[in-house]
């Protein structure tokens, strides 16, 4: 299982001893589905085929924040 995650963040000074930062967050950038294990048992229907996703996140999210540090 692999997920590729990206960050992006810029500190801007606002003052001697504070600033702002903007924060933008991209998860499952490439938008990689990772299968769970097929079903193994050969008597059910469904043998061979896999039921679901691995990971609860369906697809690419994007997150975008900002912070003031001092």
């Amino acid at each position: 299982m692999f997920v590729y995650n990206a960050a992006l963040f810029r500190n801007f000074a606002v003052r001697e001893n504070i600033k702002l930062e903007f924060r933008g967050e991209a998860y499952n950038l490439t938008n990689t589905t990772n299968r769970m294990n097929p079903v193994s048992n050969f008597t059910t229907p469904g043998f061979g085929t896999s039921l679901g996703n691995m990971d609860s996140l369906a697809g690419r999210q994007f997150q975008v924040a900002a912070r003031i540090l001092f």
